[in-house]
């Protein structure tokens, strides 16, 4: 059975495949079936009480939600704006579709469910990368979309009912970016994989590979949980970017007449190889990897739940007040110099070196005091410290004060 306390990470949602295998073995190269005996592994991810739920007692509209029939578009009827009226006539229009075979789509579902933000903050560290869901609920026997491909991995997680699916070869697509999209002119290749993706089971395709889908027998529901990657292709893009605007030797024209004469072709060849290999000379790899590290940082979720609560309750927290770091807060901690630097949430906070120990114990501590901090702080030192980090959202009170009565 599933385990619906249980965070659902990378181990646990390709079990029983090794996530180092994966990265091996299939990340970016080939598709991967798991399949279980498990109907309900992914249902504390979302089921079809959940869509239910989801699309009878919220305002959720377009573009949160699309309605899809054989690769088109459908719109919707046009409810007046707001109102019980308005929402009433949009989710009839909503089930008058989905009863003649449209596909429901709800689209970047983790921004509005805890268990796939949860999803997709455990995913987003484990890859650098950031991660999607869209949710697709598809009448028995129906095919939302045409035989295509994405520009982005997917991960396939079947919730409820069954889909045929068929994969094929697609050596000329292979990894495609963001910019090529599938065109209607593009040709499947071989037919390489044809399974039954049931409930409990889950799909990995890499981007570039086509692939379609058919519902069976009943209602399906599946999430697709789509990866966004920092390609190398990003990366040098950006390097070649910041290298133009810091050198004009690479913001000069091309000598002019250079295509109607031989000789100043001749020349303009030569000018383009030392540019290369000035541009090669100018990058420094620890550096621009330094920025894709950040720009990978800056995908993670902000982990600040309660935050609000500690901000109020700040001004009475004192040196025996219990506070902990966050759970799941990603940081790095560097002490050179005259300044220690603790970075995380895509910020860095500056403070001097001599709070180093003490920073270091908080960054390793678990639940701790203001007055169990090991530096040479004092008393007020270690309390400004411990409300500042608090302040920032490194920390969360533990046992936070009542609040103070209005008007005290």
């Amino acid at each position: 059975m599933g385990m619906p306390h249980a965070i659902f990470d990378l181990k646990r949602l390709i079990h029983p495949i090794d996530p180092q295998t994966f990265i091996r073995d299939y990340w970016e190269k080939r598709p991967l079936l798991v399949r279980r005996r498990d109907r309900d592994y992914y249902r504390p991810l979302l089921s079809l009480a959940d869509v239910d739920g989801l699309l009878s007692n919220s305002s959720i509209h377009p573009p949160e939600i699309r309605v899809v029939r054989g690769g088109e578009e459908v719109r919707l009827g046009s409810p007046e704006a707001g109102g019980m009226i308005g929402r009433a006539r949009m989710l009839e229009s909503l089930y008058w579709e989905y009863r003649r075979g449209a596909t429901i789509v709800l689209q970047f579902l983790h921004e509005r469910w805890q268990p796939l933000a949860q999803l997709c903050q455990t995913l987003t560290t484990a890859f650098s990368a950031s991660f999607q869901t869209n949710a697709y609920l598809t009448p028995a026997k129906e095919r939302a979309i045409g035989t295509h491909y994405d520009t982005h991995d997917v991960f396939v997680l079947q919730t409820e009912g069954s889909k045929h699916w068929r994969i094929y070869e697609s050596d000329q697509s292979r990894l495609p970016l963001e910019g090529q999209p599938y065109r209607e002119e593009t040709k499947p290749g071989r037919l390489m994989k044809e399974f039954d993706l049931r409930a409990g089971d889950v799909a990995y395709i890499p981007r570039g590979w086509m692939h379609d889908a058919v519902s069976q027998g009943a209602a399906s529901l599946h999430l697709t949980v789509g990866v966004t990657t920092i390609t190398w292709a990003s990366v040098i893009l950006r390097t070649v970017e910041s290298a133009i605007e810091r050198d004009t030797s690479f913001r000069e024209s091309l000598p002019p007449g250079f295509a109607r004469n031989s000789a100043l072709r001749t020349a303009t060849e030569a000018r383009l190889t030392e540019l290369f290999a000035r541009l090669v000379r100018q990058v420094d790899a620890g550096t621009v990897i330094d920025d894709a590290v950040q720009q990978a940082e800056g995908l993670e979720h902000a982990v600040l739940g309660g935050h609000l609560l500690d901000l109020e309750a700040l001004s009475r927290v004192s040196l025996h007040t219990k506070v902990s770091r966050r759970p799941d807060l990603r940081s790095t901690l560097v002490v050179k110099g005259k300044h220690a630097s603790l970075s995380f949430h895509s910020k860095t906070l500056q403070m001097p070196s001599y709070t180093g120990r003490d920073l270091r114990f908080i960054v390793a501590a678990g639940t701790f005091t203001a007055a169990d901090l090991p530096g040479g702080l004092d008393g007020k030192g270690r309390l400004v410290l411990v409300r500042e980090l608090i302040r920032e959202g490194f920390l969360t009170i533990s046992d936070r004060p009542p609040p103070s009565i209005l008007g005290s």
